[in-house]
């Protein structure tokens, strides 16, 4: 039977036909629009991680360029069965922090995860004068404190222990320099209180003013502590001087490494305390790999941390550089039809020294 002329519809059979086709095809654009979307999504989150991370990084680069030299020099590695390998002054997670960092190495004993542990002064904070000598054999003698330089009528607070509440605000460390340059070294602070008398700081002796009453004084008396060793152990003393008119900066001895919760932390090693910089587990990442290499300025071969040395204050070829490179690895597993990812983010970094040491082909 024809169909009529001008009749231009479909017959039932052919919309039969044609509604699964079309079915399949609205099934198909939606699934590559889903899954577009969620490419999409996954690329957006993958550069935020690495955005936000190198954001991280900016600060701990930071960190480790503005790192004080110290002299005597602590040790940046430490021999034996137990060396960890990690970047900085030494090689070992403090005793009080011993689970803190990760510092595991793979099956060839590649080192995957290294620990940065550095002395920084606080750029915030103005420096204060040694009012009279003070040798570090006399740190116990709590007749022989440190006098410090204190602006008591400075509407600052851009000097250091400045008085908040009623106390005196303390930091955890204090970094000396001696005026004759023979020491850099750091302290521990354990007390600080503002003295105001009319006795002269220096030799604890009446002055007089020009209209004959007494001038009055006013200073910081601050005791001190031995830093820690890379086991959490008070160092040695020996008879280093600092001069009046020698340097003192507010200052934190701290680490940067990968915790066993696989985020970048940074630990006071004289309080203990922890602050997170990083959590890639906010992306649905966690770190694979936080490694740290150097290289000399003077080559591209891998310096070993064990072929760092001391070098003297008075040596011309104290400006030496070294390139610090950062090697740092995130992964993501397969779930919920989110695919597998790999992320690797590498940094590099132009250090003068680390506390005093440096690689020895940069002589």
């Amino acid at each position: 039977m024809k169909a009529k002329k001008g009749n231009l519809g479909f017959s039932l059979v052919e919309l039969m036909v044609a509604l699964p086709v079309v079915v399949i095809l609205l099934w198909a654009m939606l699934t590559l629009s889903e899954d577009l979307f969620r490419k999409s999504g996954l690329v957006g989150t993958e550069v935020q991680l690495k955005n936000q991370f190198n954001t991280i990084m900016n600060y701990v680069m930071a960190e480790m360029q503005s790192a004080v030299s110290l002299a005597p020099a602590e040790n940046l590695y430490v021999t034996g069965p137990e060396y960890l390998g990690v970047a900085g002054i030494d090689s070992r997670v403090p005793k009080l922090a011993t689970s803190a960092c990760r510092n595991d190495r793979d099956a060839n004993g590649t080192e995957k995860f290294s620990i940065i542990r550095h002395t920084s002064i606080s750029r915030a904070l103005e420096v204060e004068k040694l009012l009279r000598p003070w040798n570090e054999l006399d740190i116990d003698d709590l007749n022989k404190p440190l006098r410090l330089s204190y602006h008591a009528n400075s509407a600052s607070t851009s000097y250091p222990f400045q008085t908040s509440g009623g106390s005196v605000a303390l930091f955890p460390e204090l970094y000396l320099i001696d005026a004759d340059l023979f020491a850099y070294r750091r302290y521990r602070v354990i007390s600080a209180t503002h003295v105001v008398t009319n006795l002269d700081p220096y030799d604890d002796q009446v002055k007089l003013l020009a209209n004959g009453t007494q001038d009055t004084f006013t200073y910081t008396q601050v005791q001190l502590g031995m830093p820690y060793n890379y086991e959490h152990v008070t160092q040695t003393k020996s008879a280093l001087n600092f001069i009046t008119g020698s340097m003192a900066y507010a200052a934190n001895t701290k680490r940067t490494c990968v915790s066993p919760q696989n985020k970048l932390i940074e630990l006071n090693e004289t309080t203990g305390e922890t602050r997170e910089l990083f959590d890639p587990s906010d992306f649905q990442f966690k770190f694979d790999k936080f490694q740290i290499t150097y290289y000399g300025s003077k080559t591209s071969s891998t310096i070993d941390r064990t072929a760092f040395i001391e070098y003297p204050l008075t040596s011309p070829q104290n400006v030496c550089m070294n390139l610090v490179n950062f090697r740092v690895q995130f992964s993501r597993a397969a779930a919920g039809g989110i695919p597998a990812s790999t992320i690797a983010v590498d940094r590099m970094a132009l250090i003068r020294n680390f506390n005093n040491k440096r690689a020895m082909s940069c002589l």
